[in-house]
Order: C-alpha cells, then structure tokens, then sequence
C-alpha cells in the first residue's frame, strides 16, 4: 500500500507527502529487515524535505529510523550521533507519542553495544521506559506501552536477566496478540526465542 500510495504521490508531485511515504516505507522495511543502505540513503533526502518544511516532529521520526539504519549496518557511532538528533527534536515536540517513540528507540540504539545495558546508559534507559510504559498504559497509548516494555525485556535480556526477560517476552507476546498487534508479538517471541 505504500508503494501505491508512493506512486501516486510522485505522479502529483507532492515533495511533502511524498516524503511521508518514504519515512513509512523504511520503517517497514528495517522492520522487515530489508537493505539498510537503502533506508539510509531514503531518509537523508526525506529529512531535507522535512526541515525545508520545518515539519519537526516528522524530521524526528526520519531521525530515529536513519539511526535504526545506521546501527542495522554496524555504524554505531553515526547511529548514536542521529539519535541526538532526534532527541534535540523531540524534547521540543508538543506530542508525547513523539518524544516516547524517540526515547524507546533512543533506549535500543544506546543499548546495542556489547555490555552497554549494564553501563549507566543502559541503567537511565531502564529508568526511562519504566516511567514511558507507565504514563503511556496511564494515558491509554497501548502501542507504545508495548513496544515499551519490548525494548525493556530486550534490554534485560542483554544485561543478563534471561529468566526475568523471558518471563516479560512471554507476557509482552500474549497482551500484543490479545490486543491485535501482531508485530510486537512476532518481535517479542524472537526475542524470547
């Protein structure tokens, strides 16, 4: 659908929407774990257009899925430096599904070092997610809530606390397929393994 909706939109000549797509589209595709090079080289110019539109919590999210690139092709240090970005960004944003999306993956990018989440990082990052699952179940954003506690049983996991983080993927699992967020519910029994 989005790359219907990509030609559509490049037939009309929508710079701003069709930037939209793009940043939907490398999502999709890191998700799916397709070329990160690509989804790099994407949002390099869907950033461009974001700022020209001064459109920052868009630029924001582009932010965070090129930094999810940069880590998918081991470019840690360029990883962690567009996640400063983001995070300038989204300190500034009105929307508090913003600023959780950055942190969350905030988390995950400055976790993913061999013993990072044993690191002060890691501990602020547990701290963090703890609080965003919280206000996120309290203010019923049920996505992030999910994808939340993902990120802290992921983050367990690599501190060492297998059976804690199993018992919390078993759990993340079961709520996601409940509620219809089959996604978090593939990463999750993954994760679990």
């Amino acid at each position: 659908m989005y790359e219907q909706a990509l030609a559509i939109r490049t037939s009309a000549h929508e710079e701003f929407t069709i930037a939209e797509t793009q940043l939907g589209i490398a999502d999709l595709s890191l998700e799916e774990a397709r070329s990160p090079v690509e989804q790099e080289a994407a949002m390099r110019q869907v950033i461009e257009v974001f700022q020209k539109r001064k459109a920052r919590d868009d630029e924001t999210l582009a932010w965070c899925v090129l930094a999810r690139a940069l880590l998918a092709e081991a470019k840690a240090a360029a990883a962690t430096e567009a996640m400063q970005h983001a995070r300038s960004l989204a300190d500034k944003s009105q929307n508090p599904e913003i600023r959780w999306r950055t942190a969350i993956t905030a988390a995950r990018i400055n976790t993913a070092g061999k013993d990072a989440a044993l690191s002060e990082a890691g501990i602020a990052a547990r701290k963090e997610l703890a609080a965003i699952i919280a206000k996120s179940r309290e203010l019923g954003f049920l996505g992030i809530e999910l994808d939340g506690r993902l990120a802290l049983a992921e983050i367990e996991m690599k501190a060492g606390r297998i059976t804690a983080a199993r018992a919390h993927l078993a759990t993340i699992e079961a709520d996601a397929k409940t509620k219809g967020y089959n996604l978090v519910a593939r990463k999750a029994a993954v994760a679990h393994g």
